[in-house]
């Protein structure tokens, strides 16, 4: 009987342990540079047709890269997206640990065309298993953004992403 009492316990001591440890931002966050960038929208209708401009979060050395979303509370992903700019193509993939929030990614080819985009989802904290998220084919980058982004704003597999001096 006493057992049954400390489940709701510890389950709320789980829960409210991983909201407590999000942080607004990290020494990693706040190293990135913010630039903006263009999403060409690919459409055959040039009345439909707008682009559309973003800031967004550079993540352009392994360090920020290793650090993505990882520890920051849910509100940073709709305040910067995360452009992770590599040095050359990769099928790599990206992990969502100690990530709090779902998050959309596109992966974009040396075309700078998005080849993918995909919901990632938190990792679960009674689960061992990591959960990957991979480019279907050499990507040169990929832009991290609040789930939910690409579809609310009509962003589609080969829409260009221009990243702005």
């Amino acid at each position: 009987m006493k057992l049954l009492l400390w489940i709701p316990l510890v389950g709320f001591m789980l829960l409210t342990s991983v909201h407590a440890a999000c942080t607004p931002s990290t020494l990693e966050i706040d190293r990135m540079q913010i630039q903006k960038i263009v999403i060409e929208k690919q459409t055959s209708d040039a009345i439909e047709a707008r682009n559309i401009e973003v800031s967004i979060r550079v993540a352009d050395d392994p360090y920020e890269r290793a650090a993505g979303f990882q520890h920051v509370c849910a509100q940073a992903a709709i305040d910067y997206p995360i452009y992770f700019q590599f040095e050359r193509s990769f099928i790599s993939s990206f992990h969502m640990r100690n990530v709090y929030t779902d998050l959309d990614i596109a992966f974009i080819d040396d075309a700078k065309r998005i080849i993918s985009i995909q919901r990632m989802k938190p990792n679960s904290l009674v689960s061992l298993k990591q959960n990957l998220y991979s480019p279907p084919s050499p990507a040169w980058a990929a832009l991290e953004t609040a789930p939910g982004y690409y579809q609310e704003n009509g962003i589609q597999i080969g829409d260009r992403v221009l990243l702005m001096p």
